[in-house]
Order: structure tokens, then C-alpha cells, then sequence
């Protein structure tokens, strides 16, 4: 075990509510990984306090800790990896994208994969590695993973929100085109929710998509987008 990873360990188990469990029942969640069950804000302030101990932590010091951790058998080993990826921004502009894949081998269920895919990789990041990026996720779109098909779409929900370039909306409806048939609810939530994150700067774009997908695309797609086109919300309510 990296040592990095041995001390993390130990900060984590002293915080553990209940020891060894299982994460969750139900066939959404589906990560087969047992949980420390950490407190959010004890995982946040074990995460934040390695990072001010280890301001000068290097590229391959950092790959090598993040690849300890997801290879680890816990979610909150997992779940650790991605909050230290979320807080070493610098480091995580040299990482080659290429990193993702392997780490997603390891993770399961939307708790885990959106933990890596959600929000930790900035549309200028993408942007400036642009085509590593669009390689990975074309990648990810199109593995027998459904795990790594999930985080094709999921990686795309912050850029899209955050930016109007045009290629990363290009190849956001690319990936959602490439699986608008597939049934599983992790794969629909997440067109639906790439979807609804396109509206911000796509909203025609996102009207023209629907209609002429209307009896393809996935029904909580359908209903959640066009709540949020009509109200603001995917609920529907006001």
C-alpha cells in the first residue's frame, strides 16, 4: 500500500461510524464496495488537512496515491481519491486524462463513478487538453462498462454548464445520441441530467434534440428536461 495511502487509511478509520458494511441495497447505487461510513465533514476535513501537509506533493507521487486509493477495496478509500483530486487543482492540470480510464475500472455505481466524473475537471481543462479529452470520453462512450458509459456523460455536466464552446456541446450530444436507447437508470439520470445541463447555453440546440429524439430518448429525460425548460426545475415545481 503507497504510504500516502497507509496514513489516509488510518485517519479514516479512526472516524469510521460503523466499520465494515455494505454502502447501499438498492440496484441504483450498486457499488459492491464496503464503507468506513464517514461523516461528510470528517471525509472533507481528512481530505483538506493531507493537503496542507503535503503542499508539495508531485505529479507521480499524486498518481500514485490516487492509484492506491482506487484500487482500494472501501468507498471511502475511493471517495477519498477523488476529494484529493478535486483539492490539488495545479496537479490536476499536468494529470494525462488517460488516468481516468484506469481509475474508472475500479469504481461502481453512480456514487463512486460521479464522485471522479463530477465536477473535478473544469471546461478550460478539458478545453487545453482538448484532444486527449475527446479521445477518453469517446472512449468512455463506447465501453462495455456501463460504469465508464455513465462517466462519458457525467464529465460533460460541468463544462456544459459552465462554458458555450461548441465542441464540448458537439460531443456531448454525440455521447447522448450514442446511448439514448440504453435502458438503465444509471444511463438514463445521466442524459437526463447532461440534458438539462446544455440548456444553460444550448437551449435551442437542446429543443431540436428532443423533438426529433421524442420517441427514442429515455422518458425521465423527456419529463426532467422539459420540466426545466418550462420552470427551472426537473421536478416541474415552481
Amino acid at each position: 500500500m503507497n504510504k500516502h495511502h497507509r496514513e489516509l487509511l488510518e485517519k479514516i478509520k479512526k472516524f469510521s461510524n460503523k466499520g465494515k458494511a455494505s454502502l447501499h441495497p438498492d440496484s441504483y447505487v450498486r457499488s459492491t464496495h464496503f464503507s468506513y461510513h464517514l461523516q461528510t465533514s470528517d471525509s472533507k476535513n481528512i481530505a483538506k488537512e493531507f493537503k496542507n501537509k503535503y503542499k508539495d506533493l508531485n505529479l507521480n507521487e499524486f498518481i500514485l496515491l490516487l492509484n492506491s486509493l482506487y484500487l482500494a477495496p472501501s468507498y471511502s478509500e475511493k471517495a477519498m481519491g477523488s476529494r484529493l483530486l478535486g483539492l490539488y487543482s495545479k496537479l490536476r492540470d499536468e494529470l494525462d486524462p488517460g488516468n481516468i480510464d484506469t481509475w474508472l475500472n475500479d469504481l461502481v455505481g453512480w456514487v463512486e463513478v460521479d464522485g471522479l466524473s463530477q465536477s473535478n475537471f473544469t471546461g478550460k481543462e478539458i478545453l487545453s487538453k482538448w484532444n486527449d479529452w475527446s479521445i477518453l470520453l469517446k472512449k468512455l462512450n463506447k465501453d462495455k462498462n456501463i460504469n465508464k458509459r455513465r462517466a462519458s456523460l457525467v464529465l460533460l455536466t460541468e463544462p456544459t454548464s459552465h462554458m458555450p464552446d461548441k465542441r464540448i456541446s458537439d460531443l456531448a450530444f454525440e455521447n447522448i445520441d450514442a446511448l439514448k436507447s440504453e435502458k438503465d437508470i444509471l444511463i438514463t439520470k445521466a442524459i437526463s441530467w447532461i440534458l438539462r445541463s446544455l440548456i444553460k447555453y444550448h437551449i435551442d440546440e437542446v429543443e431540436n434534440y428532443m423533438n426529433k429524439n421524442d420517441n427514442v430518448l429515455p422518458k425521465v429525460a423527456l419529463r426532467e428536461t422539459r420540466n426545466k425548460l418550462m420552470t427551472g426545475r426537473k421536478s416541474g415545481k415552481t
